[in-house]
């Protein structure tokens, strides 16, 4: 049997990459990210298309969302734009 060697170096990157697992998994729990402008758009957008056709799949719905998102994503980025700037 051969035994393999590790060095110092290797060992300390190891050790690193543990410790941080250790600490991802004991710290508190964090909180969900906010959803952004296309995951907002995309949710009411299959939920529309949905309402519309119930029998589309998922897929197709995601497929057609995507595509509207590309056709409207600058209005909807200048709208939410807009709205922050209102806000502050």
């Amino acid at each position: 049997m051969t035994e393999k060697y590790v060095t110092t170096e290797e060992f300390e990157k190891y050790k690193k990459g543990i410790e941080k697992k250790i600490k991802r998994e004991s710290g508190p729990p964090r909180p969900p990210r906010e959803p952004n402008a296309y995951n907002l758009y995309m949710k009411d957008k299959i939920a529309e298309l949905k309402k519309t056709d119930p029998t589309i799949t998922n897929k197709e719905a995601f497929i057609k969302g995507a595509s509207a998102w590309n056709d409207d994503k600058k209005k909807v980025v200048a709208k939410d734009v807009k709205e922050v700037k209102e806000v502050k």
